[in-house]
């Protein structure tokens, strides 16, 4: 073969194997970047305004305030000129109110899985579940030095309450979130739709507490509108917790 042609061909093949690597490495990072985005935690809202996600209190309880209040100023967007939202949140662990320990429901509380129920007598925070029993017996509460939560399954749905002591004041900011929404009697409350079913968040105790609902099917009955989602939250009942 003529050397030029096999220099030719040699060029080439180089050629295209760098713009391999070149490409391989866009989507390497992009896959990075989209992991990142993916793996922030979950839990504590944020007003819409700022940002429409959640980020978790303190999931296992080895992550300090400090760490946390990083998570919550990295993950403020840019704003509408391009620059870096520069807020200054402080950050404080909030007393709680503790309710007289005569109205616990000894009902519901008893009707909670046993490991549950241990879990209850150690939580920071007072412990809230639906009043139904088939809802209660499958009550999964987990707590922390800083919060309590609890999960329940149930066919085509799935229900979560976290409460947390922590508080995050970004100053400001105006929240967008509809508030002239009231549960539990006339407590002010903050409610919408997201992308698996329903959310509302409220303040008890001193605390914030949100419910979730998630619906696997958005036309499910529970799901259409904030109905059901109302009704869980004002079937609340007190279970006890660390006073």
């Amino acid at each position: 073969m003529d050397m030029k042609y096999r220099y030719y061909i040699l060029t080439g093949i180089a050629i295209l194997s760098l713009s391999g690597v070149i490409i391989s490495g866009k989507l390497s990072m992009k896959q990075r970047n989209s992991h990142s985005q993916m793996s922030l935690p979950e839990n504590v809202r944020l007003p819409e305004s700022v940002l429409d996600k959640k980020i978790s209190p303190l999931s296992e309880g080895s992550v300090s305030l400090e760490t946390e209040k990083k998570l919550l100023t990295d993950a403020i967007p840019d704003d509408l000129t391009g620059t870096k939202y520069d807020a200054k949140i402080t950050t404080k662990v909030v007393p709680v109110i503790w309710p007289s320990p005569d109205i616990i429901n000894k009902v519901v509380l008893n009707a909670l899985p046993l490991a549950s129920q241990e879990v209850v007598t150690k939580s920071p925070i007072p412990v809230l579940i639906p009043a139904s029993h088939e809802l209660a017996t499958v009550a999964v509460v987990r707590a922390k030095q800083y919060w309590y939560d609890v999960s329940i399954r149930q066919p085509g749905i799935s229900i979560s309450i976290d409460a947390t002591k922590i508080t995050h004041v970004i100053p400001d900011i105006n929240v967008s979130r509809r508030s002239d929404y009231h549960v539990r009697g006339d407590v002010n409350a903050a409610v919408g739709p997201d992308e698996v079913g329903w959310n509302i968040t409220w303040k008890e105790f001193n605390v914030a507490y949100n419910l979730t609902l998630a619906c696997h099917d958005l036309k499910e009955p529970r799901c259409v509108d904030d109905t059901y989602i109302r009704e869980l939250v004002d079937s609340l009942v007190f279970v006890g917790g660390a006073y």
